[in-house]
């Protein structure tokens, strides 16, 4: 997004959601108009009660009314070397740290919705891309997954 002009007012911030006095600078500073809020390859780190307070308390203390994130759940996981593949990353989540399914459970518990969603499994060849290079060039496996997997990149809206 370097090359991209902004059509928007666009504020990246730093805060350590676990401490609920920097939650609420982050909710001061988005303010009470309409925002989006990005927090990619973040939420599966987060303590469970960190990330139950982000999703409720960002839908009422803000004007933040969409908020994109990945998802990927352990169907999806697992397909791709299960706990192995998450192995490199237990040691800076959470010990509590909700799976994919939990955490849109939460959401959807605190009333953000799906608005929007492209699939790693059929819309993003790059995962396959990536796996092959794991695999050093082969051809992996196509795993089968539920056809309503949730697994990807969601634009969650205010229900």
């Amino acid at each position: 997004m370097s090359g991209e002009k902004a059509r928007c007012r666009r504020e990246r911030l730093s805060a350590d959601l676990n401490d609920p006095a920097q939650r609420r600078a982050v909710y001061e500073a988005a303010g009470t108009s309409p925002a989006l809020m990005i927090t990619e390859g973040l939420l599966l780190y987060l303590p469970a009660a960190t990330f139950d307070a982000l999703a409720a308390e960002t839908r009422k203390q803000s004007g933040i009314a969409h908020w994109i994130s990945d998802i990927s759940t352990s169907a999806f996981t697992k397909a791709l070397g299960g706990a192995d593949a998450m192995q490199s990353i237990r040691h800076v989540q959470a010990s509590d740290a909700l799976k994919g399914e939990e955490i849109l459970k939460v959401l959807r518990s605190q009333g953000w919705k799906t608005a929007a969603r492209r699939s790693y499994i059929t819309d993003c060849e790059f995962v396959m891309e990536r796996v092959r290079r794991q695999m050093g060039g082969a051809e992996p496996p196509r795993p089968q997954f539920a056809p309503d997997d949730p697994t990807g990149v969601h634009r969650f809206g205010r229900e």
